[in-house]
């Protein structure tokens, strides 16, 4: 009987230990006299720049794929991988002889149709006289207009014939249609190329040009030469900036989102077509803002907040965040200017709790 009453008492008093620890721990009261120590800082007005950003891919603003017009056997490739073009410049060329030859034969056979209207020219004028005056008939009059015009047709011809072989000839010589850098070449000396055989590839390096899309809730702020600011992975501490120069006139209905294309100057060829690319469009750059130190932040299931200090009282305040500038975080809303924040100790304080300021 005895150790049946201990064990039920044992039972009550774990029953009761279990209970005890279940409860939420009570809020401790702080000890008079014994303020919690802190620092703090002065929310403050500062400029800030409204942006949206976004992620996309370097572009060349001009790349082609340069191919001959005619075929033969080349002569000469000289431009290599990497290296830079200037507009106009001989980058190859196809062995010229056989268009050569074709342009003295287009040249001499011109030269002899128009030798032969010249006569029939002369022929005409003197038969036209000649019927004028009744000393021959209208069929010879006609004859000899007849002979005129198939003579002028031939020398048009012949004209025709004697520039297409002048294009064949210039067409030997495979020049950059832009300045760039050739980015892949196809060919070597000796090589035979069929008519659009692919020689060299050229990229433009300066400018590149940006594809990017930014939400549909943007549309309204993009507008052309907005400032736009970028970063690679190739060079993570840079900041490369260029300025908005295209914009979709339309929003994708798959994505709701906005098409834009930024340029950059790219003047000392850092940047590579291709580099992946994070940045953001400036859409306004005059506002001010209140900020604070990002440590007096406490964040937690989705809610943010800070402790603002009024007559020596810690005071929770439910904030929401904006831009961040270095190491200071915009308060668009629960936080005025000039009011004290706490930004250490935050873990000790709570709405009530006396502090005291480290000097």
């Amino acid at each position: 009987m005895f150790r049946t009453k201990a064990i039920a008492i044992a039972a009550s008093l774990l029953i009761s230990a279990f209970w005890g620890c279940s409860e939420k721990p009570k809020e401790v009261k702080q000890e008079a006299g014994k303020e919690v120590l802190i620092t703090t800082a002065k929310a403050e007005l500062r400029p800030v720049e409204r942006s949206v950003t976004f992620v996309g891919e370097l572009q060349a603003e001009e790349e082609a794929t340069i191919k001959a017009e005619i075929k033969g056997k080349i002569g000469g490739v000289y431009k290599n991988l990497g290296e830079s073009v200037r507009n106009g410049e001989l980058i190859a060329n196809i062995n010229s002889e056989e268009y050569r030859i074709s342009q003295e034969q287009a040249t001499q056979a011109l030269k002899e149709a128009q030798s032969k209207y010249e006569l029939a020219r002369l022929n005409w004028e003197r038969a036209k006289g000649l019927f004028d005056k009744g000393l021959i008939s209208e069929r010879e009059s006609d004859e000899a207009r007849e002979s005129l015009k198939g003579l002028e047709a031939t020398v048009k011809e012949r004209h025709a014939a004697l520039e297409m072989a002048a294009k064949r000839l210039r067409d030997t010589s495979i020049i950059a249609p832009f300045s760039g850098v050739i980015k892949e070449r196809f060919v070597n000396p000796g090589d035979y190329m069929e008519d659009k055989g692919a020689i060299v590839s050229i990229v433009a390096l300066s400018p590149l040009k940006l594809r990017a899309s930014v939400p549909e809730s943007a549309a309204a702020s993009m507008k052309k030469g907005l400032k736009v600011a970028i970063s690679v992975v190739a060079y993570p501490n840079k900041i490369f900036e260029g300025a908005v120069i295209r914009i979709s006139p339309s929003v994708d209905p798959r994505t709701r989102t906005l098409h834009i294309e930024a340029a950059f100057s790219n003047k000392d060829g850092i940047l590579k077509p291709g580099f992946f690319a994070k940045g953001k469009v400036v859409t306004k750059g005059d506002d001010k803002a209140v900020f604070v130190p990002e440590e007096a932040l406490i964040a937690f299931a989705g809610i943010k907040k800070v402790f603002v200090i009024e007559n020596g009282e810690a005071s929770e305040r439910i904030v929401k965040v904006g831009e961040r500038i270095e190491n200071l975080l915009e308060i668009t809303e629960g936080v005025k200017e000039g009011e004290v924040i706490a930004t250490s100790s935050l873990n000790k304080i709570s709405t009530g709790i006396k502090v005291e300021v480290k000097r």
